[in-house]
């Protein structure tokens, strides 16, 4: 990713622990690498769910399940000068245009499905990374819970 990367990297972790932390209060335990995301003219992302997926239990009934350790979602911009590709949470109606420097934080859950609209002129960059949040139950947790609740192995 370059010689940049390390000092986006910085400028992330410490707005996590000066901002995010302070301000949902929460505390984040670990995180992922981050990405660094390019869409050329055209590209985009469909609306997706970043930690969930449905589950079937053992009595027909569907339900949202953790499916990995991500509790939080972070998408940082990095540049202007493109048209199109902005961020949208379409089941809440919410669409987000992306500037530079802009820090966009949410849960992983399904409650926040997600996307990007197709890029229609230039380059759009930015840095996502996810991380897990102190006191939210672990994929292992859950998967232990509904061992437990359905007297069955879960264990993805």
């Amino acid at each position: 990713m370059g010689p940049l990367f390390p000092k986006i990297k910085g400028l992330l972790e410490d707005t996590v622990k000066n901002i995010i932390n302070p301000f949902y209060g929460l505390e984040i335990s670990q995180s992922e690498v981050p990405q660094l995301l390019s869409y050329g003219v055209g590209g985009h992302y469909q609306p997706h769910i970043d930690a969930e997926s449905v589950w079937k239990t053992p009595d027909g009934e569907m339900i949202w399940k953790k499916s990995t350790d991500r509790d939080i979602s972070m998408v940082f911009y990095l540049n202007d000068g493109y048209e199109g590709g902005d961020f949208l949470f379409p089941d809440m109606g919410v669409r987000v245009r992306p500037e530079p420097g802009m820090l966009v934080v949410f849960p992983s859950t399904y409650l926040y499905k997600h996307g990007v609209e197709p890029v229609r002129k230039g380059m759009r960059y930015s840095m996502v990374c996810w991380a897990e949040a102190k006191g939210f139950p672990t994929l292992a947790d859950i998967n232990a819970d509904l061992s437990k609740r359905y007297n069955i192995e879960v264990n993805n």
